[in-house]
């Protein structure tokens, strides 16, 4: 039995990564956080770290005789950032650990321009774990399809999603709306990391590993969350003048998340990640997408996430 170890694991994509492994037949989970006193469960270990010591942590590494790292942490800012540089060193010491899965979860961060914020960090964490005996590479995924399966999706993401509000039928698309954005959905992806990425020979594993299920325009998308609804969507466009002026069109579900979500960050967000779809920078060419070299893993597409999600349920306000 191969132990996992989950950093972030009681974060939204973590606890998506500890599900997945709970349905492992061989592997276990050893789930590294900040909490204390979480209880066990099955095949799931809690154990508390402050991810100041990277002594301590191989320790830990070494006590529950951890295989591979999968990291879970949002490296938006400087602390995650060291929190996961903390593990990473931790993991180069440990004897027991040999494979790091570095944070992302989003767009791939390899294009001369960032696409995210925080994709500095992300370069850096490559840099470093190249400096390492390390097997590691960078978890990069499309767009995560959740949001916009919320209420009906099995999901630990949060319900605050851009470009398109479902539930209220009102669209503010950025750009034409005709430029591509990948998108897949959490548990496929940790599906793949937990059934086949871990599994794969050291020299299958790449530097980046794009796991994406669909590419498709916001126009497509939107002409499908229509015909999921039922109805047509009051649309607008949000230029990339507008956007780059910080004029960004005020969707429903934007006021619903500022209770969670301060109102400034959600738009300065918003604002940067959607500047970037309206210049073609979100895509993903389909050579590099990894998973396609295992077309035997199935993967759930846009249409068929809001086929069994929102037109399956037409009578939901």
């Amino acid at each position: 039995m191969a132990v996992i170890a989950i950093l972030g694991g009681t974060g939204h994509v973590g606890k998506t990564v500890v599900d997945t492994i709970k349905d492992h037949p061989s592997h276990s989970g050893l789930v590294v956080t900040r909490q204390a006193g979480l209880p066990n469960s099955g095949n799931i270990t809690y154990v508390q770290n402050d991810f100041s010591d990277a002594e301590a942590l191989a320790n830990i590494f070494d006590q529950y005789n951890v295989w591979a790292v999968v990291s879970c942490l949002s490296v938006a800012d400087e602390p995650m950032y060291t929190a996961q540089e903390v593990a990473i060193n931790a993991a180069e010491k440990s004897a027991s650990t040999t494979r790091f899965i570095a944070s992302n979860w989003a767009n791939p961060s390899d294009g001369p321009e960032p696409v995210d914020p925080w994709a500095l960090n992300q370069h850096r964490a490559r840099a470093h774990l190249a400096t390492t005996s390390l097997v590691w590479t960078e978890l990069a995924t499309g767009y995560l399809m959740d949001f916009w399966g919320i209420p009906f999706l099995r999901t630990h993401m949060m319900e605050m999603l851009p470009v398109i509000d479902i539930k209220n039928k009102v669209a503010a698309i950025p750009g034409t709306g005709n430029e591509v954005i990948p998108f897949a959905y959490s548990f496929d992806v940790a599906r793949f990391v937990v059934n086949v990425l871990l599994d794969l020979s050291p020299t299958k594993w790449e530097p980046i590993t794009t796991i994406v299920a669909d590419r498709l325009t916001w126009n497509e998308f939107l002409a499908l969350a229509e015909d999921a609804r039922g109805s047509k969507f009051a649309v607008s466009y949000d230029s990339i003048e507008d956007l780059a002026g910080g004029r960004l069109t005020e969707l429903p579900n934007h006021v619903e998340a500022y209770a969670f979500f301060p109102k400034a960050a959600l738009r300065g967000l918003y604002i940067g990640l959607e500047l970037a779809m309206a210049a073609g920078r979100f895509d993903i060419a389909l050579e590099k997408t990894f998973n396609l070299k295992y077309p035997d893993f199935k993967m759930i597409s846009v249409s068929k996430m809001l086929e069994s999600t929102w037109k399956s349920n037409r009578s939901a306000p």
